[in-house]
């Protein structure tokens, strides 16, 4: 499922939403948000899972709007890691044990909005 919202520089704004199956109105969604609000293609957000498909499909219709992948799913994707990362054999130099507290780490960072911080740890 792709949401986002399309928003104009008075402060109004229109959502708009679709899943996979409606694809191919996508365009038509998003133009239609900004159009309900006078806006331009450049204030609009889209809130995707990551799904490569989707974010072609959001760049497709919104080329220079805003992409933002839900905390969901980015967490989702932390915990993958983390089981991974737990997996991995106990060593004299406790790789295991660092690689686990970075992925804390860095997840923690980006939770709290530093990015960059986590783009330093990873």
């Amino acid at each position: 499922m792709v949401a986002g919202r399309a928003r104009a520089p008075n402060g109004t704004s229109r959502c708009f939403a679709f899943v996979r199956t409606r694809a191919f109105l996508c365009p038509h969604y998003v133009q239609e948000a900004v159009a309900g609000v006078g806006g331009d293609l450049h204030h609009v957000t889209v809130l995707t899972d990551g799904d490569v498909r989707l974010r072609a499909l959001q760049h497709e219709a919104a080329p220079h709007g805003d992409h933002v992948t839900d905390w969901f799913h980015i967490a989702m994707r932390f915990q993958v890691l983390t089981q991974t990362a737990k997996g991995l054999p106990v060593d004299p130099a406790d790789m295991r044990g660092w690689v686990i507290e970075t992925l804390e780490r860095a997840k923690w960072h980006l939770w709290h909005g530093h990015r960059w911080r986590t783009g330093e740890l990873l």
